[in-house]
């Protein structure tokens, strides 16, 4: 079975390590949107303070409605989440949107995402891959993974396997753990790409050492028949262990 992350959140790191939080809430209480970002970002990570997403949300909020685009995305994981404040997709989906037609790549494919579930918008996945094909174009793996699923799939695309796969490898070229098993897969049956079983190994092996279960149990199966691999019964034991953990 293929595998594909239908949501992926995660708060941006501040940079404002080198401004000490008193000039930045300074900065913040005369407006600084840039400086309310990173506020909210040190409240929401607990960097150097007690973590506290009210406080967080509180100074997204001010910033986004600035045009903020970090802030305006950072305030749509928090509402997508539920963190410091009650969950609301219809909302997540708002925010998203403002940051995403800014060219943040984050909340074109979190956007992407409500499109694809259909979280506080109707399901769409003709608009939900035009959102991950603009973040993947920008080099987020994840959003490349997307667009290789949905190619593989047909999801408001025409099927095309050739066209899934490469941008399955870009992703797996760039560490994405799911994007390098459905690669593995791919190349062991054959599907877009001629049938290389060595090369299928290869990528089950980096999404396996990632700690990908399914690419463990996979390798443990090749090294137990000597598909693509030396047969190796030793081999094929330990990644069958480590898949059962």
């Amino acid at each position: 079975m293929l595998k594909v992350i239908l949501l992926s959140c995660l708060f941006l790191a501040s940079n404002a390590s080198a401004e000490s939080m008193e000039e930045l809430k300074v900065r913040a209480a005369e407006g600084d949107s840039g400086a309310q970002s990173s506020l909210g970002v040190i409240y929401a990570n607990g960097e150097g303070v007690d973590r506290d997403l009210k406080a967080a949300i509180k100074w997204w909020q001010l910033a986004a409605e600035q045009g903020n685009a970090v802030a305006q995305r950072n305030l749509g994981i928090a509402y997508t989440d539920g963190d410091g404040t009650d969950r609301d997709y219809s909302e997540a989906a708002k925010w998203y949107r403002l940051a995403a037609e800014q060219g943040d790549a984050s909340a074109q494919r979190n956007l992407g995402y409500s499109y694809y579930n259909g979280e506080g918008i109707d399901q769409d996945y003709k608009e939900a891959i035009k959102w991950f094909r603009l973040a993947a174009d920008q080099g987020d793996s994840d959003a490349q993974l997307m667009v290789g699923f949905m190619y593989g799939n047909g999801e408001g695309v025409r099927q095309n396997e050739k066209k899934s796969n490469i941008w399955y490898r870009l992703a797996a070229e760039q560490g994405n753990s799911a994007a390098q098993y459905n690669l593995g897969l791919s190349l062991y049956y054959g599907e877009g790409d001629k049938k290389d079983k060595k090369e299928a190994a290869k990528w089950f092996r980096r999404a396996a050492e990632q700690g990908d279960s399914d690419a463990q149990l996979w390798l443990g199966q090749m090294n137990l028949s000597g598909e693509g691999v030396d047969q190796n019964n030793k081999e094929a034991l330990k990644w069958f262990q480590q898949s059962s953990r």
